[in-house]
């Protein structure tokens, strides 16, 4: 059911502080965080700009900050409307009827600014914003959602050529250690701020890098906050937006949780679940379009063979998966492997595993049709493990032409790596871009 106008008038007016205070509480900027494409340019294209990326990773203090900049920049406040559709009161109401209440409220003069958040529960978003933008009755548009399928994909297909698609995630590990404080990553790095740095890695891999999270003042409250949030996902953005099984979905979120950088099979999780084929397959889509899991397949030089391949499993942020998963002995160098395919997955590289049935590489970075990296990934070089991490890399760059070959390792083992190389994990993290070539 609807709620009455005076109830969606209440509740826009709520979010629209600035119409009154003249300006953004500094209780809802936070901190700046390192954008793909700057906040002046951001401002300076008139597309409508899409942002997506998993619950509270900061979308909407992103869209707190633009604002913020605006009014700084000469908008008048009452020129801009912020509507989140997340809002029970929002929830499912026409974009169009709640323009027409702001416009009842406000009556501004000149273009409108248009900030529209968690969008799937607007019906009519894409038809009223591609009126309006054809029309140029819009200044600056953003749109948001937790899930990228309705605002990256068939949505948006209809406002093709007017669109600016920005994923934002949690916090890279430079951001991290950024906000920590403890080092400069960009100064040099002597012995101590290296001790600092590997003190910040473990905390990063434990904790991850919600902005909430990592704010936080005890351990006590990152896991509360870690625990809200994935029972939030589990509920908001996968139970009631796919009317999917509560029950089941615990039971198999649990198992990904446990067996991240690890190969997924479904027959086998079905077998042992009782879960159908096509279940799992859903439930999967669905993690993957609210950015709670990624999907990587096996590099083949058949794409049909691609598409067949298992799928090597990766979580968004990798606290939720040391907080909540079962614990296990390679713990650390998954997560490790975890962190190494998010700070790659961020910067948009295609991403494949490499596997000949006896031998595997970690990851594969593929840029441009080309192949200039592979990884093998582990927390500790020892004699038990050397050869296997040099045999799966040298077969991989034997059988796929990949330029470079190394091993991010977390420790400074001596061991002869055969000329592949060796390279700290936590100087990977910072600056990946130095080792793509």
């Amino acid at each position: 059911m609807v709620p009455d106008r005076s109830t969606i008038s209440s509740s826009i007016v709520d979010w629209n502080g600035w119409w009154s205070k003249g300006n953004v509480p500094e209780s809802l900027l936070g901190r700046q965080r390192i954008l793909d494409i700057p906040m002046d340019l951001l401002l300076e294209r008139k597309e409508i700009k899409t942002v997506s990326g998993i619950r509270r990773c900061g979308k909407s203090t992103l869209i707190y900050q633009i604002i913020s900049n605006l009014i700084d920049g000469g908008t008048p406040p009452e020129n801009i409307v912020m509507i989140n559709f997340d809002d029970k009161a929002l929830s499912g109401i026409e974009l169009e009827l709640a323009l027409d209440i702001y416009r009842e409220l406000i009556n501004p003069r000149g273009k409108m600014n248009i900030f529209l958040d968690e969008v799937h529960n607007c019906p009519d978003w894409v038809s009223t914003l591609r009126k309006m933008y054809d029309l140029a009755r819009i200044d600056t548009v953003f749109v948001t959602d937790s899930s990228s399928k309705y605002i990256s994909g068939e949505y948006t297909v209809l406002i093709s050529g007017r669109t600016i698609d920005m994923r934002i995630h949690p916090l890279s590990f430079r951001e991290f250690v950024q906000w920590t404080g403890d080092v400069d990553p960009d100064e040099p790095l002597g012995t101590e701020e290296a001790v600092c740095i590997r003190r910040n890695l473990d905390q990063f891999l434990k904790w991850g890098g919600y902005p909430e999270v990592v704010l936080a003042k005890s351990d006590l409250q990152r896991k509360i906050i870690l625990k809200e949030y994935l029972d939030t996902i589990i509920y908001k953005d996968l139970v009631e937006r796919y009317n999917a099984n509560h029950e089941k979905l615990k039971i198999m979120v649990g198992y990904l949780l446990s067996n991240i950088s690890s190969l997924f099979s479904p027959r086998r999780f079905s077998r042992r679940h009782g879960f159908s084929l096509e279940t799992i397959d859903n439930y999967l889509c669905y993690m993957k379009e609210v950015n709670f899991i990624h999907t990587v397949p096996g590099f083949d030089f058949s794409y049909d063979k691609v598409l067949r391949s298992q799928k090597k499993i990766f979580i968004e942020d990798p606290g939720l998966a040391e907080t909540f998963g079962f614990k296990f002995s390679e713990g650390k160098g998954k997560l490790l492997e975890n962190a190494v395919f998010n700070e790659l997955n961020r910067r948009g590289f295609e991403l494949f595993y490499w596997s000949d049935g006896k031998r595997e590489c970690d990851l594969i970075v593929k840029h441009d049709m080309e192949i200039p990296l592979a990884i093998q990934v582990c927390h500790e070089l020892r004699e038990e493990n050397i050869e296997r991490e040099i045999s799966g890399l040298e077969g991989c760059m034997k059988a796929i032409g990949a330029k470079k070959g190394i091993i991010v390792v977390s420790d400074g083992s001596d061991l002869d790596t055969n000329g592949f190389e060796k390279v700290v994990s936590w100087r990977f993290l910072l600056d990946v871009q130095k080792y793509i070539g």
